[in-house]
């Protein structure tokens, strides 16, 4: 488990960045290069099942092969866990750190604000996780090169719109659940002028049904984005009805290590967490890197500061993850959202 032992309850002093060589765009590799040697990591037949159903899951010992990679693992989720704490070596003043509802209410999470909240493993979300160096090296792992260039093609540059932590902590007592439910939604945002197509959710603990594991409706990737009248793209009350019926959606429960690639418009949902363990998890939105971004439309659809509070939580900064490969076609008259320093987008 992570140890802490150096946290101070002074005033939480942000770590020097280190991006050099890790999270900065320059260090970015293109998006073929990145990719495994050899034979592809994921089969014609698991893209298959990603394009008939909206999602596929690849086992731990695929993702995360016995070796060095496994130890990969375990150190990731050890770095999470110091995150939480206090203790990592990140910029906290620029990560969005929301704590957990007590009431496992949505409308009762704490506030999507940037800074630390203290040392806690109790988090719900942790946001702009690709300020740690070791959360980028993960984020582009050749399994997700392999992923983004059959979804968007090697010819495109890939940028994060979100790279966090999504948490359930345990139970708080026998009668009272951990975690917080999330209604019925798509992860689709208004505020793009497109919207990603690939989200990759890596189970940092196994996941059950107890735990509150995701429940998704197979296909509904289909039927495009239910409301757009949402920012979020969350169902309202009669859609849900219509949609998410018990005999429409199915739980995915996951193994720690197991990796979920899913598209987008999946309609997807979670409950609470009545187990002891925790759930925690690895989320990264994988976008078109020449995406644009609306500020006004955040301002008029969601209000408040943008790199205080809100959606998108924690900001405008939208980092490199994958160049486009030089031998591909690009469309020139697309201008990236990436600059070249440290990830802030261009914003309209």
């Amino acid at each position: 488990d992570a140890e802490c032992d150096h946290y101070s309850e002074r005033p939480h002093k942000a770590a020097k960045v280190v991006v050099v060589g890790d999270a900065s765009p320059a260090a970015a590799p293109a998006i073929s290069g990145a990719q495994r040697r050899g034979a592809p990591c994921i089969s014609e037949a698991q893209w298959r099942d990603f394009d008939e159903v909206g999602w596929v899951v690849l086992p731990r010992s695929q993702v995360w092969p016995a070796g060095g990679e496994a130890a990969e693992f375990t150190a990731l989720c050890d770095e999470i866990d110091r995150i939480q704490l206090g203790c990592a070596d990140v910029p906290y003043t620029r990560l969005m750190m929301q704590l957990d509802s007590t009431t496992g209410e949505y409308a009762d999470a704490g506030a999507q604000t940037l800074g630390f909240k203290g040392p806690t493993l109790r988090y719900r979300k942790i946001q702009n996780l690709e300020l740690d160096p070791q959360v980028m090296a993960y984020v582009r792992k050749g399994v997700m090169a392999e992923a983004c260039a059959h979804v968007y093609g090697r010819h495109t540059p890939i940028a994060s719109f979100r790279t966090m932590l999504f948490a359930k902590p345990p139970r708080v007592s026998e009668a009272v659940a951990g975690g917080t439910r999330l209604p019925w939604h798509q992860d689709r945002w208004s505020v793009l002028d497109r919207d990603p197509l690939l989200n990759a959710y890596l189970a940092l603990d196994d996941a059950s049904v107890a735990s509150g594991c995701l429940h998704a409706v197979p296909g509904s990737h289909r039927l495009g984005v239910l409301n757009s009248d949402h920012h979020s793209a969350f169902l309202t009350d009669a859609q849900a009805a219509a949609h998410c019926t018990a005999d429409a959606t199915v739980p995915l429960p996951l193994k720690a290590g197991d990796l979920v690639l899913m598209h987008n418009h999946v309609v997807h949902s979670s409950g609470v967490n009545a187990s002891a363990h925790p759930r925690r998890a690895l989320s990264v939105s994988f976008m078109d890197a020449r995406t644009r971004y609306s500020r006004a439309a955040f301002e008029a659809e969601v209000g408040g500061a943008n790199g205080a509070s809100g959606y998108p939580e924690g900001g405008a900064d939208f980092p490199l993850i994958f160049r486009a490969d030089e031998d591909a076609e690009i469309d020139a008259d697309v201008e990236p959202v990436v600059s070249a320093t440290l990830g802030r987008r261009g914003v309209g």
